[in-house]
């Protein structure tokens, strides 16, 4: 159960440059806060795609919390230009002015400056204004200062090892040394992005960081079903938002065709045609699902024996250092992982050795790691429940309370 506290009346400001069905973290948070009966304003952006649908039912779910929707797409043609226009002289200009914290703000997203209108414009009073991704950093420091009230930021990837460009890689690194010292506190959904962040904030603020993992509300995932059939194949899963090129899978599927007689493979998630009709239509060992809603998705899990948390760490250094909602998805279902060797995905199951393995995409090495997976399939099975069973100490649940506590010491 999440800890007793109580607060006043309390009016609290989220802040993010996608939207709740973007953004698991940034849901998970509101329902925190509104849980504990603070008022909530969400400020989050149209993406005219899959998500419209779902964010009217999360604002049926969320009654209680006010929704100012932007827009930062072409549907708005003259918003977007001008956005776009100064997002672009922004970086034009930040060579010659890098520590302009200004042009640090619209180098960073062009949402910055659809933020920055609203908040001019905004005569409501916050108490706490939090900020979910780069784009909205600069905006919640400005409206804060301008109230004279704290703002908080979350940290869920380790943004300057994101992008190829060396002007945002700079732009959004001065902006985190700049305001997380500034922050009230700082969260961090991964510890190897905490520790990495630290050692680039070059004053000591440790107090103000916490860790807090990406994992799910026990709720979400029920009570593991008995095993009916030992000798099924394997029975893999895989899920993302877009099922396509450069999320880890055509290397794996390679070394998978060898066991096609031996295996079946779910991939949930928007598929690509392109993607499908290249990569996954001759293949007739996977199944192919829509992208659903996060329960029903967490419900599904369950039904499979090993998740496949496939992240590349040679794509960037952030991948390589990020845990994924999908790794918490995996544990706290009580799947079985099998991870490729990014740092945080090796040290995630030296912390977690029995339930899962991390493995090597050369070919030897592969057959070898998988051929003993196979053989282990009846004990991967009859221990999915104690596996689901032990991941409830990770759960949300727990997991926010670190969240509680630092509001609670905020509003009291």
């Amino acid at each position: 159960m999440l800890k007793n506290i109580t607060v006043q009346k309390k009016n609290v400001l989220v802040l993010t440059s996608t939207n709740l069905s973007c953004n698991p973290r940034c849901l998970k948070e509101v329902r925190l806060l509104t849980k504990k009966g603070i008022q909530v304003t969400v400020i989050s952006f149209r993406l005219h795609n899959w998500t419209d649908a779902n964010e009217l039912d999360l604002r049926s779910e969320l009654l209680g919390v006010r929704f100012i929707y932007m827009d930062a797409t072409r549907s708005n043609l003259f918003t977007w230009l001008i956005a776009s226009f100064t997002s672009c002289f922004a970086k034009l200009l930040f060579p010659f002015f890098s520590k302009n914290l200004h042009l640090s703000g619209h180098v960073v997203g062009k949402q910055n400056l659809l933020l920055k209108w609203w908040s001019r414009k905004n005569k409501v009073k916050f108490d706490l204004i939090i900020a979910h991704n780069p784009p909205t950093f600069y905006t919640a420091y400005c409206l804060g200062k301008r109230l004279n009230k704290p703002f908080a930021l979350d940290i869920e990837d380790f943004h300057p090892g994101e992008s190829n460009s060396e002007v945002e890689k700079k732009a959004v690194a001065f902006l985190m040394q700049y305001l997380i010292p500034r922050a009230i506190y700082t969260s961090f959904a991964s510890p190897l992005i905490l520790k990495e962040t630290a050692l680039m904030i070059n004053e000591n603020v440790n107090d103000k960081l916490i860790l807090v993992n990406n994992s799910f509300t026990i709720e979400e995932f029920p009570a593991i079903p008995a095993v009916v059939n030992q000798f099924t194949s394997l029975k893999l899963v895989w899920f993302s938002q877009f099922v396509d090129y450069n999320r880890g899978l055509e290397n794996i599927l390679s070394q998978l065709d060898a066991y096609a007689d031996k295996i079946s493979l779910t991939l949930i998630g928007n598929m690509r045609p392109d993607f499908y009709n290249a990569v996954i239509q001759h293949r007739h060992y996977i199944n192919c699902l829509s992208s659903m809603p996060q329960k029903d998705l967490h419900h599904q899990l369950q039904q499979y024996d090993a998740g496949l948390a496939l992240e590349d760490g040679t794509i960037n250094f952030n991948r390589n250092i990020c845990l994924t909602n999908k790794i918490w998805a995996y544990l706290q279902s009580g799947l079985y992982i099998l991870a490729t060797a990014t740092a945080a995905q090796v040290q995630f199951l030296i912390e977690h050795p029995s339930h899962g393995v991390v493995f090597s995409l050369d070919k030897q090495n592969f057959n070898e790691q998988f051929l003993k997976i196979l053989s282990s399939k009846n004990n991967i099975r009859n221990n999915q429940s104690l596996r689901h069973q032990q991941a409830k100490s990770y759960a949300w649940d727990v997991d926010g309370l670190s969240l509680l506590d630092k509001w609670q010491l905020i509003f009291k």
